[in-house]
């Protein structure tokens, strides 16, 4: 064996430089509560029919709200609202052509 291989495995573990590493990104909870509170309470079929009838039968703020009580979640639901909101607007844009 030549010791170039092992040279070689040494650099790859050596850590790399502060100015190389790049500045953590910060990842938004809310965006993963929103894709479980819909999986779990909205329904992954239909789920863009699904949350406009709750909107429109006023059940969804106290659905979303017993959910993240359940869940232990101390977040704030209407950045979960907006997400989902988001998310139906821009499958709206798309299309199938």
């Amino acid at each position: 064996m030549s010791v170039s291989k092992y040279v070689d495995k040494l650099d790859q573990m050596l850590p790399a430089p502060p100015e190389l590493i790049p500045e953590p990104i910060e990842i938004d909870p809310h965006e993963d509560w929103a894709m479980n509170f819909v999986e779990e309470e909205v329904g992954r079929k239909d789920w863009a029919h699904n949350w406009t009838q709750l909107k429109t039968t006023g059940d969804l703020q106290p659905r979303l709200n017993a959910w993240m009580a359940f869940q232990g979640i101390n977040g704030d639901p209407q950045k979960i609202i907006d997400h989902v909101e988001r998310l139906i607007t821009h499958q709206a844009k798309q299309s199938w052509k």
